[in-house]
């Protein structure tokens, strides 16, 4: 399967950008191509899946629609996401339905060049690897960028 930051280095002219929806998972600077993101909300009180996998901690009720949260953290192995002020559920489509993505908090949209992402290093290309399109290098600090297909794969849910 192509990765979406491959299939937008496949495409893309050295002119054309793309628009990066950030946000941080524990201390990780991580990214999402803004185009999946269809809105940024606080996740409110939910309903608990039992039996359901690991990283999906509940379904909740957005305007008439079921959304199934699931915890990018748990889900990348970094622990859990916690419950304060600054979390946030990013809500993207996929296979048509909706999914929220719990994040400890966002921070903001870059438009980079599609050039400017690096593929992953080769230490991080394991198992936990595969949920990573590349790197993006801004001021000093790397941003991972994640690949949606990778993260909502149906392989673990």
């Amino acid at each position: 399967m192509e990765s979406a930051g491959t299939a937008l280095r496949t495409w893309a002219t050295e002119e054309t950008t793309v628009l990066l929806a950030t946000f941080y998972i524990r201390d990780v600077h991580c990214a999402l191509p803004a185009l999946a993101v269809q809105e940024v909300i606080r996740p409110g009180r939910n309903t608990l899946v039992p039996h359901g996998p690991h990283c999906v901690v509940g379904i909740i009720n957005l305007r008439g629609k079921i959304v199934t949260l699931i915890d990018l953290a748990r889900k990348l192995e970094l622990g859990s996401t916690g419950n304060t002020e600054d979390t946030r559920a990013l809500i993207v489509e996929w296979k048509g339905e909706f999914v929220g993505l719990l994040v400890d908090r966002v921070s903001d949209v870059r438009e980079i060049r599609p050039d400017g992402i690096s593929p992953a290093p080769a230490n991080v290309r394991g198992a936990q690897g595969r949920f990573f399109d590349g790197v993006h290098e801004a001021d000093g600090k790397l941003l991972a960028v994640l690949s949606v297909e990778e993260v909502l794969s149906d392989e673990d849910r």
